[in-house]
């Protein structure tokens, strides 16, 4: 299965940063304030990707997470609203569709409280 539409686990990351959050096993927890979660290495081809898939629970009425790609023609910074919920949900945002080889971030600005378990980026 390619990256680009494999199901990756929080702890898949390439790296995190940031003032507050915690890896456990697979997720990771307590995503605060200015927390950055990198997942390097996709190719999306010619065909690209027009979706993300996030499997996590917003601890507040709504997450605000910036989905941003660093591609080989330059950066492309999407939003998505995550809505609160006392489970752990999956929801799918559509996207602006990106091409090509790409490393992602997830943003998470201040005041967040989102625990991570999985993402799948699609067509």
């Amino acid at each position: 299965v390619e990256k680009a539409y494999a199901k990756l686990l929080g702890s898949d990351c390439t790296n995190v940063t940031g003032d507050m959050f915690t890896i456990d096993g697979d997720a990771i927890r307590e995503i605060g304030n200015n927390v950055t979660v990198e997942f390097n290495g996709f190719d999306f081809g010619e065909e690209g990707i027009t979706k993300i898939t996030i499997k996590g629970r917003s601890h507040n009425p709504n997450d605000t997470i910036h989905v941003r790609f660093a591609t080989e023609s330059g950066a492309d910074n999407q939003i998505v609203e995550f809505a609160g919920s006392e489970d752990v949900v999956t929801r799918t945002f559509e996207l602006t569709k990106v091409k090509g080889k790409a490393d992602l971030k997830l943003v998470f600005l201040p005041g967040c409280k989102f625990d991570l378990y999985e993402i799948v980026i699609d067509r």
